[in-house]
């Protein structure tokens, strides 16, 4: 009974409208009729219910299947009146959830399996099935928003007899279904009495069916069983493509994440379970129904539904092409479903599909379809606003499905092939994939962005050497392709330009991929793992700096494989000559070059790498190069002569990478390939062999392990000099490499800025060479090493003219090799450091680093030598400046103007267009004057003002003209405009130049840096002198002094004015950073001075100098600048005295502070002296300070100096004058003498009304108290100063004062002076009584004593 009343229930709340209510009640009576069929209770039920029932038609007897059937059409109708209710039709919604309550009962019903089991023990199953597939029919067409369900509920219900179709009563009954129900009544029309007989429209009937119906259709074909008319041949075929893509299209608008039912549909019939993984599915050799493949079907789908129907691709436009982007979102569903995203299917499940690679990058993912679905939609709104309103709507689904692509993180095979060939597929349509659409997709695909996890796989590296094949394909076969036949020349050039820069982004993402693998680590604990991924960096990089260098500079179309130049040369005749004979030798660049030939030459036009692309290969190269040199030496070379050890320095790794890159240039030419450079000449083999020379004596001087602590000290300069000389060598002769001249460009015979570069890159090759045989004394035996001169001088000249040439600055084809040359440089200027150390030449008095080499070195930073006058540096700078702009001007003006009018300059000199008189702010000009510029610059093209002065406008005179000239205005204008565009001509190129000495100055300063860095710790200290070091100090300040005031005068002038600021500012922060950080923390104490100089003397006069810088500057920096530098010069003295000596030019600059009121001296100057060297400042400082105290000119320079005295006095109290020695102990005797004197300026002060305020007192009575407790702590002993600070009006100040802490002040001061005098009167009448004590009992002793030996006698 409650079974029965359950039932009843269970049947009522499939029509419940309320929230997940139809949901519950429907999977409760799947259930209970699950369990009451398994039990046998169902009959007992169906009893009980109807008997409950009370109705005639109730009570006749029925199977238990017609007994569901019946009750439930009885729950489900929404047109009965049930008992005690008045019998209405049921409102819209009601009738809703009538009709989903019968879809739900009829799944219920399905999904608890009483029908598949019975068949063929129930009679009446047959018809029940039938009957409830009729009703599913009807639901169909009962409303269009009921179609999809009763669609997707006859296609489960079928699908529940196919799982079973080996039973012969269960494929009867599918037939049955499918031939009596379903075709006829939901796939044929229902207006026609013979439809099997309309085979002539067939795909006028096809053309007709709604989505719901192809779903359908499809599903009843995808068994491959024969079906009638229409079925009998294959819906989804090539022919009736066109007729379901309007169908297919309008499923549109069914939103993100659910697909249509006949997606689903479509997907369970191209593809099928996967053997080893059960969700995945992948596609099957032929279709159902038909010859046609799988792929070839999805295929023609692909191109007609998605390609031209949902994104408006079609060649002939039309309303059925039209994309929206509900269409488009559709198409991203689809992409991301094929792409292998995890989708939900009412027939399959969970499912993903695995498709072909192939199909992947040229169907799915082509580049139309990314092009629309991806770049178009992401890219939308880029740089019009950063509101957030502006991007495409359907942006954030396009992201979602690039990041479905990225949810795979498996690293096996099949998985990373798939990765790679979605990565391909992006790239094919955009190489700049990730750079446009702001993500990391393609980074993320191939594991360049979690080298982490991927970077111990070999999987994954074989993935990366895949990518770097296709490439290096890019590129090369892009450029080449062959243009239409039909094109112009126009479009034949544009489609080139648009090749060539396609090309650039694979380059880029080449270079790109070889930096990102060389900068990672791997994640392994195992040293094999460890040791394995370093040696696939140093291959894979090697490979791509290979395919660099062979495609940039060289015409591979020449160059023979190992395997073809062997099989050439055994044909050849003996005598004649072979390539490449050593089969250990073959470089990654001749391999690159084999395969650039053989792509090349497939190529259908000319088989060479175009300019543009050539220029960014060129400058990728030595970027890359750059970056392995940075990494300190991660290639490793086999073949290479040189041995790369764990114990290599960093320099030595460097020259490593430079040889094999040198080896690879011979190797690939040795094999074929011509260069593109312009020269060839004896000079190239000239330099060609000094590398290899020097490259040689490194390898010579080098020991057999690197870095061996116990080595000769002289063998090891010698091995860094060779080392550091082979390694600019190489890298200069590298630079000969040139990417040729642009196609169909006649030479230029003024256009020969490579044979420049070449010949000067051959004659410092040269230099270099000679230089270094000097210093390493190769030459000794020739007996010429004295008449050569200092050879550290001419390394310095070499490097400085390196670093001011173009090698050091970078051009556009030589990408970073300027950060190469400038290391190549600072390792060649260590290794001739190291080698002038132990030059034979070395003896105490002279050293190779001596002031000639110094002085060059900062005039290479823009720094005038030590002037011995000491006149002012910077009025000298300008007045020379002054002079030499005025004689330009000058011969310029007289060049220019030899046969100009007179009133022509002079109408010219009016409107302020002079050379020489306009000023440089121009915004002080009137609006007169602004009106006539705007007017005379309507028209600046210098051509047309030369033709305009060349016009002979006056040469058609008549007679009666009388031969008299009129005055030309317009040409007076065009000339005036002229000397404008002249004079701004020759502004902007001083401005130019001035740019670039400023950038080369900022080069050289590493000469200096590295000079000084090591300092007395260095390996070259022997070679540093002291005064060599000092005399940096002054230049550098007076230069220092120059670029402030520049950079104060441009800022007074404005930004539009001001040049080479930025410049300027980074040459003034690097020489203030070079001089405070690296020169003024030299131990010059340590470092040898020549015995030919007198130190105090050196040091006094140096100390003069710096100080007189000091006088003309109010900047804080500089004085802080002038401070060290004076702290640094008295350090370098060893003697104390002469340090005090020295010193003494304070005692002057504190007269001059406190006294003179135009000084620009500071209190800083001397506080840093206090706070950094105490006790020379206790020894230099005391005295004039405590004569300012009462001379200074104002109450606050007074002020100031108490406030030094304390410093100096507080710091004095730790030791006593026994336990120290030194300089300490000049510095107690200083401040002892001058106790007096500040205990006087103490005493005067306070008796001074202006000293009296509270702000003054204070330092008075702090450095007051500091200089009783000194006293008290060394014992003074003299009267007049006890006398006088006893005289201190101390409780006077404590009584007027209205401030506490005065106050407070006065009253401790008094007490501890009281203490002292106390103390101090102790000690005294302890002196006086001391030697009546000790003296006496000595003298009784010894009496005694003699009384003793009297006795014995």
């Amino acid at each position: 009974k409650d079974a029965a009343y359950a039932l009843k229930r269970l049947f009522n709340g499939l029509c419940s409208g309320r929230a997940a209510a139809r949901q519950g009640y429907a999977s409760a009576l799947t259930s209970f009729l699950k369990i009451s069929f398994s039990n046998g209770s169902f009959a007992t039920i169906q009893k009980e219910s109807q008997s409950q029932s009370g109705k005639e038609q109730d009570q006749e007897e029925k199977s238990p299947l017609q007994f569901l059937r019946s009750q439930l059409l009885k729950a489900t109708d929404a047109n009965q009146a049930e008992s005690g209710k008045f019998g209405k039709r049921k409102k819209g919604s009601e009738e809703r959830d009538y009709c989903f309550g019968r879809i739900f009962g009829i799944m219920s019903i399905q999904r608890s399996g009483i029908l598949a089991t019975s068949v063929g023990h129930d009679d009446d199953a047959q018809d029940v099935v039938a009957g409830f597939a009729n009703d599913l029919v009807d639901l169909y067409r009962y409303k269009k928003w009921m179609r999809e369900p009763a669609a997707q509920g006859i296609v489960t219900l079928l699908d529940s007899f196919r799982r079973k179709k080996d039973e012969k009563k269960t494929q009867a009954l599918m037939d049955h279904v499918v031939k009596e129900v379903v075709v006829p009544k939901m796939l044929l029309p229902q207006d026609s009495e013979n439809s099997n007989d309309n085979v002539d429209k067939r795909a006028a009937l096809i053309q007709s069916y709604s989505p719901e119906q192809l779903a359908v259709a499809i599903y009843i074909q995808s068994s491959g069983d024969s079906a009638p008319f229409p079925l009998d041949e294959p819906i989804l075929s090539s022919d009736n493509m066109p007729d379901v893509a309007e169908a297919l299209c309008s499923t549109s608008h069914v939103v993100h994440p659910r697909t249509h039912l006949v997606w689903e549909v479509i997907w369970s019939y191209l593809t099928k379970p996967s053997t080893d993984q059960p969700r995945k599915r992948i596609l099957v050799e032929k279709c159902p129904l038909g010859n046609q493949s799988a792929g070839e079907t999805l295929t023609e789908l692909f191109q007609v539904v998605i390609l031209q129907s949902l994104l408006g691709e079609a060649e002939k436009p039309s309303k059925q092409s039209t994309t929206t982007h509900e269409r488009r979102a559709l198409a991203l569903t689809l992409v991301k479903i094929l792409v292998g995203g995890t989708y939900t299917s009412c027939i399959t499940g969970p499912s993903a599909i695995d498709l072909d690679n192939e199909l992947l990058e040229k169907v799915v993912l082509s580049p139309p379809v990314v092009q629309r679905l991806f770049l178009d939609v992401v890219c939308a709104g880029v740089g019009k606003a950063k509101q957030g309103s502006n991007q495409h709507m359907l942006k954030p689904l396009a992201n979602h499905v690039l990041e479905s692509m990225e949810e795979s993180n498996d690293v096996e095979g099949d998985d990373l092939k798939r990765r790679l060939s979605l990565a391909k597929a992006l790239l094919m349509c955009e190489p700049r994939f990730d750079g446009r659409t702001k993500t990391k997709t393609v980074s993320n695909l191939l594991f360049l962005d979690s080298a982490e996890k991927a970077s111990s796989a070999k999987e994954v590296q074989t993935m990366w050497v895949e990518y770097v094949d296709f490439l290096e394909s890019r590129i090369l076969s892009l450029p080449a392709q062959s243009e239409p036949e039909n094109s112009d020349e126009e479009e034949q050039e544009s489609l080139v330009r648009s090749r060539s820069y396609e090309a650039l982004g694979y380059v880029d993402l080449l270079f790109n991929v070889a930096k990102q693998i060389l900068r990672m680590s791997s994640s392994s604990d195992k040293e094999a793992d460890v040791d394995a991924f370093e040696e696939f960096k140093a291959n894979l990089t090697q490979r791509v700096l290979g395919f660099l260098l062979a495609s940039a500079f060289f015409d591979c179309s020449a160059v023979e494989s190992k395997d073809e130049a062997s099989g050439a040369n055994k044909k050849k005749k003996k005598g004649k000559k072979k390539v490449n004979t050593n089969k250990d030798a073959i470089h990654p660049a001749t391999l690159a070059g084999v395969r650039i030939r053989e792509v090349l030459a497939s190529c259908s036009s000319s088989p060479a790498v175009p300019y543009p692309v050539r220029l960014t290969l060129s400058s990728r190269y030595f970027s890359l190069l750059a970056d392995c040199t940075a990494m300190a030496g991660p290639l490793k070379d086999k073949g290479a002569d040189l041995k790369d050890t764990s114990k290599t320095s960093k320099d030595a790794k460097i020259l490593d990478i430079l040889v094999q890159q040198c080896q690879g240039w011979i190797n690939i030419e040795e094999n074929g390939a011509v260069c593109h450079q312009t020269s060839n000449g004896e000079e190239q083999v000239s330099s060609k062999e000094l590398v290899i020379e020097f490259q040689s004596l490194a390898h010579q001087t080098r020991k057999c392990e690197d870095g061996d602590e116990d080595g000769d000290q002289k063998a090891k300069a010698k091995e860094k000099c060779a080392s550091g000389a082979a390694l600019l060598a190489s890298i200069l002769y590298l630079h000969r490499l040139h990417c040729g001249k642009p196609e169909n460009v006649y030479d230029d015979p003024d256009a020969d800025d490579d044979d420049d570069n070449d010949a000067e890159i051959d004659e410092l090759i040269s230099d270099l060479s000679e230089v270094t045989n000097s210093l390493l004394e190769q030459n000794e035996s020739e007996g010429n090493s004295e008449d050569e001169g200092n050879p550290l001088l001419g390394l310095a000249e070499l490097c400085i003219t390196i670093l001011s040439s173009p090698f050091g600055s970078g051009t556009q084809s030589r990408g970073a090799s300027s950060k190469i040359v400038r290391d190549a440089v600072k390792y060649a200027w260590i290794g001739g450091l190291n080698a002038a150390a132990h030059h034979s030449s070395m003896t105490e008095n002279s050293s190779l680093l001596d002031n000639d080499v110094m002085n060059l070195i900062l005039s290479g930073m823009g720094v005038e030598g030590d002037e011995e006058d000491g006149e002012d540096y910077e009025e000298m700078e300008e007045e020379q400046s002054e002079d030499d702009m005025q004689s330009e001007n000058d011969n310029h003006d007289e060049d220019d103007s030899s046969e100009d009018n007179e009133g022509v300059f002079n109408a010219a000199a009016a409107e302020a267009l002079d050379a020489e008189d306009e000023d440089v702010d121009m915004e002080d000009n009137d609006k007169q004057s602004i009106e006539d510029d705007k007017e005379k610059d309507l028209e600046l093209d210098s051509n047309a003002l030369q033709s305009l002065l060349l016009e002979d406008s006056d040469a058609d005179l008549s007679e009666d003209d009388e031969g008299e000239l009129e005055h030309h205005a317009g040409a007076d204008a065009a000339l005036a405009q002229l000397i404008k565009l002249k004079k701004d001509a020759r502004k902007a190129g001083l401005q130019a130049k001035e740019r670039l000495e400023l950038t080369n100055q900022l080069r050289c300063v590493i000469l200096l840096e590295t000079l000084v860095v090591g300092g007395p710790t260095s390996s070259y200290s022997k070679a540093l002198r002291s005064e060599v070091i000092l005399k940096t100090l002054v230049p550098l300040l007076r230069a220092r002094m120059s670029l402030e005031k520049s950079l104060a005068a441009a800022q007074d002038i404005g930004k539009k004015a001001a040049v080479c600021v930025s410049e300027k500012r980074a040459l003034l922060e690097r020489m203030t950073s070079v001089l405070k950080t690296k020169i003024c923390k030299m131990r010059l104490n340590s470092v040898q001075w020549s015995e030919t100089i007198n130190v105090a003397e050196y040091a006094s006069e140096l100390a003069s100098k710096i100080l007189n810088e000091a006088r003309k500057t109010d900047d804080s920096n500089q004085s802080s600048c002038c401070s060290t530098a004076l702290l640094m010069t008295f350090r370098s003295i060893s003697k104390p005295e002469d340090r005090v000596a020295a010193a003494s030019v304070y005692s002057e600059a504190v007269k001059e502070w406190s006294t003179k009121r135009t000084t620009r001296l500071g209190s800083s100057l001397f506080e840093d002296l206090v706070h950094q060297a105490q006790s020379l400042a206790q020894a230099t400082l005391a005295a004039p300070i405590a004569l300012a105290t009462v001379d200074a000119r104002s109450p606050f320079l007074k002020s100031e100096a108490f406030r030094l005295l304390g410093g100096l006095y507080g710091t004095a109290t730790k030791n006593t004058y026994e336990h120290v020695d030194g300089i300490e102990k000049l510095g107690l005797d200083s401040l002892l003498m001058a106790a007096p004197a500040v205990a006087k300026g103490v005493a005067k002060s306070m008796e001074t009304d202006d000293m009296k305020k509270t702000k003054r007192i204070r330092e008075i009575l702090k450095s007051a108290e500091k200089l009783v407790a000194f006293a008290t702590k060394h014992s003074v002993s003299d009267a007049v100063f006890w006398e006088t600070i006893e005289s201190l009006p101390l409780d006077a100040f404590a009584n007027e004062t209205e401030s506490h802490g005065v106050k407070n002040a006065c009253d401790k001061l008094s007490v501890e002076i009281k203490a002292a005098l106390e103390t101090a009167a102790a000690k005294k009448q302890m002196e006086i009584d001391e030697p009546k004590e000790t003296v006496t009992p000595k003298s009784s002793a010894k009496k005694k004593k003699k009384k003793k030996k009297g006795k014995k006698k």
